[in-house]
């Protein structure tokens, strides 16, 4: 019992000298970069309250830019002052954004905390009136090289900003590169946000789509989907292409959902019609369907109301509901017997309390006749063979 104490009491004592030592360590990172320094701040302050756009920065400040923020205490400090001014915002960052610029040789040397901060920093300026030199651009590109996401990340955003579609484009072969480790939710944010000439940009994409990894891929084509892009040759021409991954294939797919055209459509409901199609192909299917409701596409979808996977009998069932059902029509589909197919719609009416009402006792009733009369079972028997409802 006595043993079984002392082990107690020596790791009560570690866990006591390991949170000290974390204490301090803390305190001295902290202190390194971003601790408290007042009259810094205050300086800041007051030469940006005193800043006139005519005359620019006064000799004072401009010693401290050159000399002060490759430390990287003070351009935390900076930074955070910055971010709160209220007036001449814009002006003061113009003006102070060569003196950031300028230190990528230095910054690119330090460690990967000061180097993801720093990424941050260029990321916040603004390149509306000129892009960064060539110079910049080489020694920026080393930041995608690192294997902190936060490095990584802030270095992707300043290459956003920067509005040149080919620096931007040489970044995205390092997100290739990276494989998943760049989130694809980050990469298409990145690229809904590049104010550069985009149709430049695309056409650079595309010219290397196929040598892209799957993920950066289907971002890509989510990309264009989002933004609203013309790419509908491309996104088709991907369909088509029956050596690439299905992922990227299902992204081409979602394209045509929002932007729908005659070829997409005669192919949705060709696979709609093929019940050896996959769940994910026909759910897509109806998806890009949604626009249309003409009698072929009304009957291919309603063939899938009772379909074993959730997904496509609800999005079918869907459908005919957003695309008005006649109480005949609901009656067909209730003769089937299907229980899930019944409670999806009664999902989708739940806010129509007459048709409501009416799927209700229209079950009721075809139970009462069903348990009365066996004869329903050759008819239903006969719709599975023959895979639902007739086209």
């Amino acid at each position: 019992m006595n043993f079984v104490i002392q082990i107690y009491m020596i790791i009560c004592v570690a866990l006591i000298i390991f949170d000290i030592a974390f204490l301090v360590l803390k305190n001295l990172r902290g202190k390194k970069f971003g601790g408290k320094d007042s009259k810094t701040k205050d300086f800041l302050m007051k030469q940006f309250r005193q800043y006139n756009a005519e005359k620019g920065f006064g000799k004072e400040l401009k010693f401290f830019l050159t000399k002060s923020i490759s430390k990287t205490k003070n351009l935390v400090v900076l930074q955070n002052v910055l971010e709160e001014l209220d007036e001449h915002k814009s002006e003061i960052y113009l003006e102070i954004k060569p003196y950031i610029l300028n230190l990528i040789t230095e910054y690119k040397g330090k460690s990967e905390y000061e180097r993801a901060f720093y990424a941050y920093v260029v990321s916040c300026l603004s390149f509306e009136d000129e892009s960064p030199t060539e110079q910049f651009y080489k020694e920026f590109f080393s930041f995608l090289d690192s294997q902190s996401l936060y490095t990584f990340s802030n270095a992707m955003i300043g290459f956003y900003r920067f509005k040149d579609p080919y620096a931007l484009n040489n970044a995205i072969k390092k997100v290739d590169e990276k494989g998943t480790f760049y989130h694809g939710k980050l990469f298409v944010d990145g690229l809904l946000e590049f104010n550069g000439d985009k149709q430049e940009l695309n056409q650079l994409m595309k010219e290397n789509f196929f040598v892209y990894a799957p993920s950066t891929q289907v971002s890509i084509l989510n990309y264009f989907r989002q933004n609203g892009m013309d790419e509908g040759d491309f996104c088709f021409e991907v369909w088509q292409n029956k050596d690439i991954n299905e992922e990227v294939i299902y992204a081409a797919m979602r394209y045509f959902a929002k932007f729908p055209r005659e070829e997409s459509r005669q192919k949705f409901i060709t696979i709609l019609k093929n019940d050896d199609s996959n769940w994910i192909e026909q759910l897509l299917a109806i998806q890009g369907l949604t626009n249309y409701n003409d009698f072929m596409v009304r009957a291919v979808i309603k063939r899938k109301s009772t379909h074993p996977n959730w997904y496509i009998r609800t999005n079918a069932v869907g459908y005919l509901h957003d695309n008005g059902l006649d109480k005949h029509e609901i009656l067909e589909i209730l003769r089937l017997f299907d229980h899930f197919t019944n409670d999806a719609l009664l999902y989708h009416y739940r806010e129509d309390e007459e048709t409501t009402s009416y799927i209700v006792k229209t079950i009721q009733r075809l139970e009462r006749e069903k348990n009365e009369d066996t004869s329903w079972k050759p008819a239903v028997l006969q719709y599975q063979r023959e895979g639902g409802l007739s086209v």
